[in-house]
């Protein structure tokens, strides 16, 4: 595999040191994902979205009851 003499490197925004990540190189990615805004995207978890007896997304998040087995939701209220 060909070496990149610019390497991509890991760390954190506290200044600490960062070291390089080998196989990456800087700048690397997808053509795609550099020609377009990020616009945001669906939350981290669904996991309140999902019945706790049948597993089912559950599509209306205020659902009182599963509408696929009629098992009670918590809405945490």
């Amino acid at each position: 595999m060909a070496s990149d003499t610019s390497p991509a490197v890991e760390g954190t925004d506290s200044g600490e040191a960062r070291a390089p990540v080998e196989g990456l190189a800087a700048g690397a990615g997808n053509a795609a994902d550099t020609d377009r805004e990020d616009v945001g995207g669906d939350p981290a978890c669904w996991l309140n979205r999902v019945c706790a007896d049948c597993g089912r997304f559950v599509d209306d998040e205020f659902a009182e009851v599963c509408p696929y087995c009629g098992t009670p939701r918590d809405l945490g209220a």
